[in-house]
């Protein structure tokens, strides 16, 4: 699902069921990832190849809804995966709205090659 909420853009994932994995991808922007509910480890990866399809893990984090400090900051260009640790886990991305050429705008135009 994706929500716009005035100059915010919002993409919820999930549920994910205990060990269900959103696979490594990037983004051309910052953007917040946010666990509202269950837990999940955020890894911070290498870019995919051939011979390693999923990157190798640079750096990784677990959050939790229930701990609270359940966001992080996911860099642009930076390579990423999520991977559920418990059935019901529900994920946000949260950005800024952008243009086709990746600036930030404050009204959503139904571009979403800007939001990718």
């Amino acid at each position: 699902m994706e929500l716009s909420l005035g100059n915010i853009f919002v993409r919820t994932g999930g549920p994910l069921k205990k060990g269900e994995v959103v696979h490594t991808h990037c983004h051309h922007f910052d953007h917040v990832t946010y666990i509202p509910h269950g837990s999940a480890t955020i890894e911070q990866m290498t870019p995919p190849t051939d011979e390693n399809p999923s990157g190798t893990v640079l750096q990784k984090v677990t959050k939790s809804a229930d701990e609270g400090r359940n966001f992080v900051l996911i860099k642009a260009e930076c390579w990423h995966r999520i991977t559920a640790l418990e059935d019901g886990t529900i994920y946000h991305c949260i950005f800024s709205h952008r243009n086709p050429q990746g600036d930030v705008v404050q009204e959503y135009d139904g571009w979403t090659e800007g939001n990718t």
